[in-house]
């Protein structure tokens, strides 16, 4: 294709100018274009539409592109709805089939409940209609038979405040008041034993007998051990089980500031000597607390002389 060059030579301002070809190029097919005097003006606008029309075809891609995948997740989870729902009906289906057995269960445990009330009506019937009979046709053995049983239900009630003492052997009478009496003797000459253990005398008891040494022997283990135990047995009061407790606390205190052996003779752990991991440091911390609550008061005008404890202070300080 030839082009004709540019200028003014040809009269209409084509290119190329057909008005002077060669022979060779008569040969050639031209295509004539008009020249353009002057740019568009609406180049520009032209441009700005192609843009625009770009990103709008842009916007509508993206648009497409999460619609799709919108769809595809909604298909996802409306699959996973139908499985749910499934689920759902298969689950009812089984709660249906159980309460259905329940109801079946609860139908045959209210017939047989029926069934073995209508028996125990009979039976309660019958009982009433044999216990009639045996107490009118009862022989004198059937009453004495009761009346031992009434007897023995009477001495059991009676034992179930008894002393298990160890070292006595059961009685093998068969009459009760022997072996009541047996029972008896054994328990006094234990308690006769056990008044003989502390060795008390009229000094230990008798105010105008009374002497400093006398009081001293009073909290002794000995003493406090036959209180506790004749207590026990019921020869003296149960309130003395206080007392005995309290003759046993000084014994013990006493004990910890007489101590001079080197080890535990005796069973009394407190006569040892004192050491940094004894038991006595245990003791007077216990026993601090008790001696100040103590009170003294003055026989003839019942006057509060507690001031005789102040030294306790100092002693605990120390």
């Amino acid at each position: 294709m030839i082009r004709s060059p540019n200028g003014n030579e040809s009269k209409y301002n084509s290119q190329p100018d057909l008005s002077r070809r060669t022979e060779e190029e008569s040969n050639v097919s031209i295509r004539k274009r008009k020249k353009m005097d002057h740019d568009c003006d609406c180049k520009a606008e032209i441009q700005g539409l192609r843009s625009e029309v770009s990103r709008m075809n842009n916007l509508l891609e993206n648009f497409v592109i999460s619609q799709e995948k919108l769809m595809t997740d909604m298909r996802e989870n409306i699959k996973t709805l139908n499985e749910e729902i499934k689920d759902i009906k298969s689950s009812t289906s089984r709660i249906v089939k159980d309460q259905d057995n329940i109801k079946g269960c609860i139908t045959d445990l209210n017939s047989k409940f029926s069934t073995h009330e209508d028996r125990l009506t009979c039976l309660e019937g019958s009982l009433k209609t044999s216990t009639t009979t045996t107490i009118d046709s009862s022989e004198p053995n059937q009453l004495r038979k009761y009346e031992e049983i009434i007897q023995e239900i009477k001495e059991r009630k009676k034992r179930e405040k008894n002393i298990i003492i160890v070292g006595i052997s059961e009685q093998t009478a068969t009459s009760t008041e022997e072996r009541v009496a047996k029972d008896e003797a054994e328990v006094l000459n234990i308690t006769a034993v056990v008044t003989e253990v502390p060795k008390l005398t009229a000094h230990h008891v008798l105010p105008n007998l009374i002497l400093k040494k006398h009081c001293t022997q009073v909290f002794s283990q000995s003493v406090g051990v036959g209180l506790a135990c004749l207590a026990e047995l019921g020869a003296i009061d149960k309130s003395s089980v206080e007392t005995a407790d309290l003759l046993l606390f000084f014994d013990d205190l006493f004990d910890s500031v007489n101590g001079s052996y080197s080890e535990i003779v005796g069973r009394k752990k407190y006569r040892a000597a004192v050491t940094s991991t004894s038991p006595h440091h245990n003791l007077w911390n216990y026993s601090i607390p008790i001696l100040k609550s103590m009170k003294f008061f003055d026989p003839k005008c019942e006057k509060d002389d507690s001031v005789c404890l102040q030294f306790l202070k100092c002693f605990n300080e120390s």
